[in-house]
């Protein structure tokens, strides 16, 4: 039978079994196939970086219905001696076995991080599970970082996806010079966890090529993530490394040789610092920045003005608290005297912070009531000293919704001017001024809003330097990422008004104003002043 034959059987078996799971079952597995034509141009460009026209022996860690072997066996035929197929699902390691059995395919079912390699490989090729690390048991994760540990020396955060480890430990299956090619999300080059295979990559092995395809380029259908192709040789570190991104793999749209020292030190990859001096004034010189709250479960924690009318709950056991992004039409937050906000929806935070339910009046003790069978064995709540206890969180006089798109290349995150006293839920990043701008904004509430323009001119290329990006141009800002933002318009701004000059410390910091901080977070209340500070107020409502 011929390979187009071959294939096309594939492609039914695929969407066979594709169809008989459901999505997020397919989602949690990390099941998403490779492209047939993606496949085909992944092995034709690794085809060429192997030495020499000999045979070679070929893993493929994570086969499914063999995408990758269709593909080699197409684009190079007569160049594969053998593949070695692992999978792990049933249905798809049968299909497979059925479609390969007239070709040099040795198939196998089985996990390939518990293998132990009984042969050693010329090539790895793979797109492994994306499965996500809250998706990973957690014995399977200890053993997982204890077995990554042992062959590599590196430890890897309990945050890592499962193609982390797939990655680290097929090393062990290589020849010495043997290529590896691999398919995986671009995250790792910038998320923390990521940092373990940056130093693999950097210095365990060389390096040879790493294809970014443009955010907007969805590979997967069925998943929302951007894609980067990584190949490297079993072999000791060259000086540099070649970097591509956009158009297809064969045709990049843009091309850069980066050194492996400056790798090393790069905390994301590609390194983009250095084309902004050290000294140039970034978001974390004017603000701390802090997420949001985590309630535990927002639906029971978070209530609607009209619940709490209903219920009787009072006002001491409440804060204004905004809703999500997408719900809150306005980014200009307008504020009634009591601090409650006037443009967006008025709902509240249940915050009983250090109280014991004895101490909690009949209405508020009802609904918690409600709330053990359900709210109280969630994750975050059941690790609390008491399931109700929130964390504490000041008012912020700016908010950034750290996550978006950009639509036709705007900044991808909104910045909030909040002028009520409502908190934010960990949607949101939170923005407490400190130093000289601190006492500014404490001083004129227009100072506020020159500074907040400030911060809405920072253009979008700003946004894409500093933040991540993921599939379908969604971009995301964590808090140090946030902090990275050059904001010349604002220092600018500040250093207008008050008179201020950069100095720049011996060790790099760049300072604005010698003031102290403001503090970040309301301090906790012992058990004592919460129940005092009720009582006082019950008692003035009475």
């Amino acid at each position: 039978m011929t390979i187009t034959a071959v294939e096309s059987i594939r492609l039914e078996e695929q969407s066979r079994i594709d169809a008989s799971k459901t999505i997020n079952a397919r989602r949690r597995l990390g099941q998403f196939a490779t492209p047939p034509d993606l496949a085909r141009d992944i092995a034709r460009e690794t085809v060429a970086m192997l030495d020499g026209n000999a045979t070679v022996e070929m893993l493929e860690p994570s086969a499914g219905t063999g995408a990758f072997l269709s593909a080699f066996f197409s684009e190079a035929p007569g160049r594969v001696r053998r593949i070695l197929a692992v999978e792990l699902d049933l249905a798809f390691h049968d299909a497979q076995k059925r479609i390969w059995q007239d070709f040099p395919v040795d198939s196998r079912m089985a996990d390939f991080t518990a293998l132990k390699p009984d042969r050693f490989v010329d090539l790895v090729v793979a797109n492994p599970p994306y499965v996500r690390h809250h998706n990973i048991s957690a014995e399977v994760k200890q053993r997982l970082q204890a077995d990554v540990m042992a062959e590599t020396g590196l430890r890897l955060s309990g945050l890592s996806s499962l193609y982390c480890y797939f990655m680290l430990l097929s090393v062990k299956w290589m020849k010495p010079d043997a290529i590896g090619a691999w398919l995986v999300p671009t995250e790792w080059m910038s998320v923390n966890y990521g940092s373990a295979i940056r130093s693999f990559l950097s210095e365990r092995v060389r390096l040879l090529r790493v294809h970014r395809f443009d955010s907007e380029d969805v590979r997967f259908s069925d998943a929302l993530v951007s894609s980067c192709l990584v190949w490297f040789r079993n072999a000791p570190p060259a000086d540099s490394v070649t970097f591509t991104s956009g158009g297809d793999i064969t045709h990049p749209s843009r091309t850069e040789e980066v050194s492996v020292a400056e790798l090393r030190q790069a905390r994301k990859w590609p390194p983009t610092e250095s084309a902004n001096p050290p000294s140039a004034p970034r978001l974390r010189d004017f603000f701390t920045i802090r997420r949001g709250i985590a309630t535990g479960d927002n639906p029971f924690f978070i209530l609607p003005q009209e619940k709490v009318q209903e219920r009787g709950i009072p006002s001491c056991f409440l804060k204004p608290i905004l809703p999500s992004p997408r719900h809150l039409k306005t980014d200009r937050i307008l504020s009634d005297e009591a601090g409650i906000p006037v443009n967006a929806n008025r709902q509240f935070l249940l915050d009983c912070t250090g109280i014991d339910r004895t101490d909690l009046p009949e209405s508020v003790m009802a609904y918690l009531t409600e709330g053990e069978a359900t709210t109280a064995s969630k994750k975050l709540c059941a690790g609390r000293t008491r399931w109700y206890d929130q964390e504490q969180r000041s008012p912020a006089p700016i908010l950034c919704s750290y996550m978006g798109r950009g639509k036709d290349d705007g900044t991808p995150v909104r910045f909030i001017l909040n002028e009520s006293a409502a908190i934010a839920t960990n949607s949101f990043l939170m923005l407490y001024p400190k130093g000289s701008l601190r006492r500014v904004f404490a001083e004129s509430p227009e100072a506020r809003e020159a500074a907040w323009r400030c911060l809405l001119s920072i253009p979008a290329g700003e946004f894409r330097r500093a933040g991540r990006c993921y599939g379908g141009g969604l971009q995301k800002m964590e808090p140090r990422e946030l902090g990275d933002l050059l904001c010349q318009k604002l220092a600018d701004w500040l250093s207008e008004r008050i008179g201020f000059q950069y100095r720049q410390e011996d060790s790099g910091q760049l300072l604005f104003a010698m003031e102290p901080e403001s503090p970040d977070e309301i301090p906790s209340l012992t058990k004592r002043k919460r129940a005092r500070k009720f009582q006082t107020r019950r008692d003035a409502n009475s």
